[in-house]
Parts: C-alpha cells; sequence; structure tokens
C-alpha cells in the first residue's frame, strides 16, 4: 500500500468532534453492532482509521501526515487511541461497505472475537495480540470460580469501564501491556497516585484479565497494611515459613498502598526476599502507592530498586474534558438523563477525584428523587455547594472555599500578598497563626489579621518580635500544638526551610504536618515561589495538597 490512504467513501452516517469524542461513539456503534469504518482526523497531522465490523474494530491504519508513514494493526490502534484527548479530533462515520474486503485489503488484521478460547494463551501469543485483548477480556464472567474471588475481582473492575484521559492513557497503556504480557512486560508495575484516581481499579483489571486467560492461575490482591499484620502474627507464631509458601504460590501479585510500608525497615526486608524469588519465578507483580518509591519515608534503597527494577507510571488528577466523559458515563449506568448544561457546570466545578465526582452524581440523583424535582442547573447548583473547589485568581474570580481539616498550597511568583489577603479575609472570629518570612512589623501595617499570632522565620534573634528559626524538628512540634487550638495556619518561607535542610526533610515536614490537620479541624496553607523550586519539587508539593495558583 502506498503512503497515501483510499478507502471506499460509501455513506456518511454521522460526525462528531474534539477530545473524549471517540470511546462515547465507539460504544455507541458496538450497541449496534455496526459495520463500517470511522475516520479521525486532525488537520495538517495525522489520519486514522478503524475498521470496524460487528461493532467490533476488525482492522486500523494511521497515516502520519508530518512523516508520511501508514502503520497497520495493532500499532495503529493504539496511535488511533490517543487521538482521543486531541481538542482538535475530528471524526467521520462511514457506512455501507463490505467490510469484510476491506479488511482483507488492508492486512495487519486486529484479532477476531468469538473464536473458541483456550485454557491458557499461547507461550508464542505475539505483543500486538495483547491492547484489544485485555480490554475485551477484562470484562468476561468469571464463573466457576471461587466465591472470595468473585468478591475479590468484581464486575466494575474492567478496562472498558475506565474512563482514559490524558491524566492516565501512561498508566493505561503499561497496565494493558501486563495484563496481556504477564511475567514478561514490565515487572513490577508500580502505579502512583493521590487517592480516587484509578491505581485499585487498573490493578483489579488487570487481575480479572489474567483470571479469564486462566482460571487456575493463582492471582492474589491485598493491602499493604494488611499483608504487614500477616506477616507480624505469623513472626509472633513462629510461622513465617507458613506465609512465605503462600504468597510464593503466586503467578499474579497485586500490591495495594505500599505507602504502608514506610519506617518498617523488618517487614520490608521479609517483603524483599518473597518479591525477588516470585521475580525469579517469573511471577508477574503490580504495585500501588501514593507517592513514588523514593518518597516512601525510610524504604531501603534495594526495595527503590527493586520497585524501580520494571516501570512506574503515575495517573494526574482528570482535567475538564475526562471529568465531562466520567460525569456522563456514571450518569448512564444510574439511568440519570442530565441536561448538558448540568454535565458542563458539574465537569468545571468539581475538580477533585473520580470518587468525589461520582459522589456529586449520587447527591445529584438522590435531590431529585426525594424532592420530586428536575435534574436542572438551577436545582442543583446549591446541592453541590460542598463538592466544589473554586477558582481563584485577579478581578471578579471567585474566591476559594477553605474547608476544615485541609491542606492547601498556594503559588505565587513574587511576595506572599495574595496569601496574605486570604488570611486577612478570613472570618475575624477564627484564630489564625502565621509563621512569615516577612517582618511581622511589616505584616500588621499591611494587613488587619484579626485574632492572628505572627512568627518571624529567620535565624536572627529579636527581643521585640517573636522569631522561630528554620528548624524542621522544632516547627513540627510548634504546629502540632497549634494545630490543636488554631483554625488556621499559614506558612511563608517554604523555599527558606529547603535551603537551610534539603527537599527531601522539608517535604517529610509537610507531609506529616498535612496529616496531623486532616485530622483535625484546621486549615493548612502554605505558600511557595514556583520559580524558586524545580518543577519536580514542585509536582510532588502539588501531589501533597490542593493546590490554588496565582501563576499567569
Amino acid at each position: 500500500m502506498s503512503s497515501k490512504i483510499e478507502l471506499p467513501e460509501g455513506l456518511t452516517a454521522q460526525e462528531a468532534e474534539g477530545s473524549g469524542a471517540l470511546q462515547p461513539l465507539l460504544d455507541k456503534l458496538k450497541r449496534y453492532s455496526f459495520q463500517g469504518y470511522l475516520k479521525l482526523r486532525v488537520q495538517g497531522e495525522c489520519e486514522g482509521y478503524l475498521i470496524l465490523k460487528k461493532g467490533l474494530p476488525r482492522n486500523a491504519l494511521y497515516h502520519d501526515l508530518v512523516e508520511d508513514k501508514v502503520k497497520k494493526g495493532i500499532i495503529a490502534l493504539q496511535d488511533i487511541h490517543t487521538l482521543d484527548s486531541n481538542d482538535d479530533l475530528q471524526i467521520t462515520v462511514h457506512t455501507d461497505i463490505d467490510v469484510d474486503k476491506l479488511i482483507e485489503e488492508v492486512g495487519g488484521k486486529l484479532p477476531a472475537r468469538g473464536s473458541k478460547k483456550s485454557t491458557k494463551p499461547p507461550p508464542s501469543k505475539k505483543s500486538s495480540d495483547t491492547f484489544l485483548h485485555a480490554i475485551e477480556r477484562s470484562g468476561d464472567d468469571l464463573k466457576g470460580l471461587p466465591e472470595d474471588i468473585l468478591e475479590e475481582f468484581p464486575p466494575r473492575y474492567t478496562f472498558k469501564n475506565f474512563i482514559v484521559g490524558p491524566n492516565n492513557r501512561f498508566a493505561y497503556a503499561a497496565a494493558l501491556s501486563v495484563a496481556g504480557k504477564p511475567g514478561r512486560s514490565y515487572n513490577p508495575l508500580f502505579i502512583t497516585s493521590k487517592t480516587g484516581l484509578g491505581k485499585t481499579h487498573l490493578l483489579k483489571a488487570i487481575g480479572r484479565t489474567h483470571l479469564v486467560d486462566d482460571k487456575d492461575r493463582k492471582v492474589r490482591y491485598v493491602v499493604t497494611s494488611r499483608l504487614i499484620d500477616e506477616i507480624k502474627e505469623h513472626k509472633r507464631k513462629n510461622k513465617m515459613s507458613e506465609l512465605r509458601k503462600k504468597y510464593l504460590d503466586t503467578d499474579t501479585l497485586l500490591l495495594d498502598g505500599v505507602q504502608s510500608l514506610a519506617n518498617k525497615e523488618q517487614i520490608q526486608e521479609d517483603i524483599f526476599n518473597i518479591f525477588s524469588e516470585l521475580q525469579e519465578r517469573g511471577s508477574q507483580i503490580v504495585l500501588s502507592s501514593d507517592r513514588i518509591p523514593e518518597e516512601i519515608p525510610e524504604i531501603e534503597e534495594k526495595l527503590i530498586s527493586r520497585f524501580r527494577s520494571g516501570l512506574v507510571v503515575d495517573i494526574l488528577a482528570p482535567g475538564y474534558q475526562t471529568r465531562k466523559i466520567i460525569i456522563e458515563h456514571a450518569a448512564e449506568e444510574q439511568g440519570l438523563d442530565l441536561p448538558e448544561d448540568v454535565i458542563i457546570y458539574m465537569a468545571k466545578k468539581i475538580k477533585g477525584n473520580v470518587n468525589t465526582i461520582k459522589g456529586a452524581l449520587n447527591r445529584v440523583s438522590a435531590y431529585s428523587s426525594l424532592m420530586d424535582k428536575p435534574i436542572s442547573l438551577e436545582n442543583i447548583e446549591g446541592v453541590l455547594t460542598r463538592y466544589i473547589d473554586k477558582e481563584v485568581g485577579t478581578g471578579d474570580a471567585l474566591k476559594p472555599q477553605f474547608k476544615p481539616g485541609r491542606s492547601y498550597i498556594i503559588e505565587e511568583e513574587t511576595t506572599p500578598l495574595e496569601g496574605l489577603r486570604l488570611v486577612d479575609e478570613m472570618s475575624p472570629k477564627k484564630n489564625k497563626f502565621i509563621i512569615s518570612r516577612m517582618n511581622p512589623e511589616q505584616i500588621k501595617e499591611d494587613y488587619e489579621l484579626i485574632n492572628s499570632e505572627v512568627a518571624w522565620l529567620t535565624d536572627k534573634k529579636s527581643e521585640e518580635q517573636k522569631t522561630v528559626p528554620p528548624n524542621l524538628e522544632r516547627l513540627s512540634w510548634m504546629l502540632e500544638e497549634q494545630i490543636k487550638k488554631t483554625d488556621v495556619v499559614f506558612i511563608d518561607g517554604l523555599e527558606y526551610l529547603i535551603s537551610n535542610t534539603n527537599f527531601d526533610a522539608a517535604i517529610q515536614f509537610i507531609r506529616h504536618i498535612v496529616d496531623v490537620v486532616s485530622e483535625s479541624e484546621t486549615i493548612f496553607l502554605v505558600i511557595v515561589n514556583p520559580r524558586a523550586l524545580e518543577s519536580k519539587q514542585i509536582y510532588i508539593l502539588e501531589r501533597e495538597m490542593d493546590v490554588i495558583s496565582y501563576i499567569s
């Protein structure tokens, strides 16, 4: 085939465009057992062709217009799926075409569905088979397996139910690869993200796929804290050999929440030994954590090395288009008919994790049902107040709604003017404790700060002002005491603390205070100049706290 692709046009059935348009369209066409093809185009960059038979992809072509190169089959399919995050995507649906003839003419066919399944996937299975295989197979029935396995891997944890967007596409692709090639792709696969963004979903989708392929395969999902308790109990009873035997008799180990290994030196040694033996046997290991390996406190270097010997991928918070798809998908599951303006409002305003978005939708549904009112923008705005993290900016932008027990990082390029203004505008009834690099006298001149105590973060001593040296241990103790009796704690000068210690020590200090705050009614604010830190350091801080940005 020449680099220029020419397919019979047939009839143009419908059109779609924009980011997130592809997957809903594919779901719809599958329901109608559509026969024909989709043409996807990003003007001046690329064209993709997805040929569907009985609603399922059976062939694919991808034309890179810049390099004038054409790909076929599964490789083309992977590139086509990446187009779904492009705002300039244009899709046309073509039908009334001899699909069987077209599939044969193109070559590079995708694997057919519906053929008789063998007990185990053949050893020589090509990597090109894995992409569609994992997506389709993770949703298959696990009938016949023990009840505890069925409860551990319920049908909702499939790759098809995982909403893919720019925030999670790399992690999703890596999970698909591991699902299709256990022990031969990335081993271990380490998935990291904040809570509620899909780590557990991907772990269990991998596990479901492995069990569908081979119901005799020993797939074990375990939360790390539970494994730690098991190790402690077996050590107490002097039965560690029994526990080792249990875990070494595993073909796929899915270990969720490995940040629980922090500061547990002896437990880390036991797990390292189990990991090493499993890898030698070719067993697949998949791990999840709320932070990357190096950021788990007091973790052994050899365990970090073991975690990183495969692939580490992260999942970020979903963007607007992905949130919109999540809302539409969840509404469809619940049988809710949401007006378009309600979907857009929720997608723009609710910026938490997937669980927060679904919780907001549940609240809308319950309100409509209990109050016997239709779902409309007018009716639901007040209902969703608790779920909305309002943006801040300049001019008439909405003020942020700070919530007790939450921690916020305020990004500002110059002096902490906006951060202190936010504290100043909080209710005068709130007790406020401020640690700042600015002289307290200057702060008192510029801000009213009723019911506030200000400490000067400096290594100098002053007889007139309360000073605090850049000592993290002392600061930690001081803030723990303040959190017990103060409504708002504000720190300006994180860069100064880092320069007097190091970033790793500072981030551990921040994490400790965030944890303490989460169990209190205190609001914790930290202001930082992103230009004064490395991008990686800013990224780590943003993962620990909610972000408020004054950066243009």
